[in-house]
């Protein structure tokens, strides 16, 4: 067992006017400089209301900012968030109108500039939000799964950062998850572990899939893993994070019921490693 402490850093009465507020639907990202120890927040949405804003808490003193970037993806939730170098990439998610996108947009965080990515065969890649998104080896970014507003999605997508391109990621024939959205999917010894999520009529999933094969030749190959009693509960809407060799999840809910109007006993408070 794993002993671990909560300790509460920083709160939106401590710095009102810089703090991100109350919101979900939200990312969050460690900017990717080296010894930076500062994250960036972007989005989200509070009380039915989108926001496009962007935060950065520096954990070394625990204090807030506001960036004042030049005009950008505006106003979303339910995206993807990616650190490439210094650069954070937005990948789909739904905007203030409702609508689900496909877009990519670049913020350059050292000069806090925002670029539309225009990359070639974005029309394979379906409007859709809750998805994930990873960094794979290769310079690529790679989308997996989502809810494109009639149907759950299991395609996999990757966008080479250096061309800007997007292309369809083949896997080899045999057993692959069903389609989901609100999952975690991270990279891990360049590997990328999928957990949980919502799937068809509303279902929730506990389940863990590897997706191998991501650098190198051999062939890219989904392996579900067998699951001890110790194991995350069936959730959707967590975060995980790679801590060393493991990954924490921490959150989530647990129950079908509508994103923006859900009681709260039906959220997770645990944590797991």
């Amino acid at each position: 067992m794993v002993c671990v402490k909560w300790t509460k850093k920083v709160g939106d009465e401590e710095s009102p006017d810089s703090s991100p507020g109350p919101r979900s639907g939200h990312t969050a990202v460690a900017l990717g400089l080296p010894n930076d120890e500062r994250v960036l927040f972007y989005g989200g949405i509070r009380d039915k209301k989108f926001l496009g804003d962007l935060k950065v808490l520096t954990t070394n003193d625990w204090k807030w900012s506001a960036i004042q970037a030049q005009a950008g993806p505006g106003e979303r939730a339910f995206h993807c968030a990616v650190m490439m170098g210094s650069d954070m990439y937005v990948l789909c998610g739904r905007t203030h109108s409702r609508q689900k996108c496909n877009d990519v947009w670049k913020l350059d965080t050292l000069c806090w500039r925002w670029e539309q990515v225009r990359a070639a065969g974005a029309e394979a890649v379906v409007p859709r939000d809750f998805a994930s998104a990873a960094p794979i080896p290769g310079n690529r970014i790679l989308l997996y799964g989502g809810h494109s507003g009639s149907k759950w999605l299991s395609s996999l997508h990757v966008l080479d950062v250096a061309t800007s391109t997007w292309s369809a990621l083949e896997v080899s024939p045999g057993p692959a998850p069903p389609p989901r959205s609100a999952h975690t999917a991270v990279l891990q010894a360049n590997r990328l572990l999928l957990f949980g999520g919502q799937g068809p009529q509303g279902h929730i999933l506990g389940d863990l899939w590897i997706l191998n094969g991501l650098e190198g030749s051999e062939p890219v190959t989904w392996s579900r893993q067998p699951l001890t009693s110790n194991s995350p509960s069936p959730r959707a809407g967590c975060s995980a994070v790679v801590a060393g060799a493991g990954v924490v999840y921490f959150g989530g809910h647990s129950n079908y019921s509508s994103w923006l109007a859900r009681p709260q006993e039906l959220y997770l408070n645990d944590a797991a490693l």
